[in-house]
This record gives C-alpha cells, structure tokens and sequence, in this order.
C-alpha cells in the first residue's frame, strides 16, 4: 500500500515541479540560452552559405532553382535577421538591474531567455529542413540558334566540305 502511495506521489510530484521548475530555468540558463543561440545561428549560417553555393552553381549550369529552396532560403532570412535583433536586444538590456542596481532583473532575463529558446529551436527546425538533397532541376533549353535559309550564301569552302560527307 505504500508503494502505491509512493508511485502516485511521485508522479503527481513530477508534473508539479516541471511547470514550476521551467520558468526559474530560463532565469538560471540566460547565459547558457543565449550561447546557445549564438551556436545554432552560426550552424544555420553555414549551411546557408552552402545552400546557396549550390544554387549559384546550379545557375551558372542553366538548371532551374527548386521553389522550396528559395522558399527556405526568405525564411533562412528572415530567422536570421530576427535572431540578430534577439542578440543585439541581448548586448543592451543584459545589464538591466533592479532593486537600485542590486541584481539583474528576472523578469526581463526570463523574456529574453525564453525568446532565445524560442528562436533557437525555431533555427535548429530550420536547419534541419535545409538538407537538401538537390537544389535544382534541368529544363529543356532554348533553341538559341534558329536556322535560316534565307540569305545563304555558297562559298568554296562549304561546298567543299560537304563533298566529303
């Protein structure tokens, strides 16, 4: 009969404490959080850099770009400039104070800690769906020289040639 008691109480201990422990963990990890966001940005970054090599290569080849991967890459863009004004936002308030100066804000720490999570995971989502196996696809080129028969002239050397074949 204990051990009843003792499984239960565990349990509902264990979904009491995570939504109550969540919270002071964005306080705890800012620093960690906010590294975080840094590495993932970094990562997404590269694989960008990657990505649109790719493309260009596909363009110079004359292949047609994929929508997704242009779709992929204003969102890339997009989460990229978004995460860069979580940084800046980061540099300016982290020394935020109350209590006269005393300790950092937890407040504040919380909402910036918790956006850094956010976009972080948001990233990782992104970089994940930015492993392409192909960037392009070949179209069925233009006719670039249209053949016309008016105006040919005979030369010597052309008919010369042409004996031959």
């Amino acid at each position: 009969m204990v051990e009843i008691a003792f499984s239960v109480a565990a349990k509902v201990a264990e979904y009491l404490v995570a939504p109550i422990a969540r919270p002071f963990s964005y306080i705890w990890n800012y620093k960690t959080n906010f590294d975080d966001l840094k590495t993932e940005d970094r990562k997404l970054q590269d694989r960008t850099e990657t990505v649109q090599h790719w493309v260009e290569e596909a363009t110079r080849n004359g292949d047609q770009i994929e929508q997704h991967v242009i779709s992929w890459l204003d969102r890339v863009k997009t989460m990229t400039d978004e995460a860069s004004e979580v940084l800046i936002e980061d540099n300016e308030r982290a020394n935020m104070k109350c209590f006269k100066g005393l300790c950092p804000n937890p407040k504040k720490r919380y909402q910036h800690s918790r956006n850094a999570v956010k976009k972080a995971k948001a990233i990782a989502r992104l970089y994940e769906e930015g492993n392409f196996q192909t960037v392009s696809f070949r179209t069925i080129p233009e006719e670039t020289w249209i053949p016309s028969y008016k105006g040919y002239m005979v030369f010597e050397s052309r008919t010369s040639t042409l004996r031959i074949f």
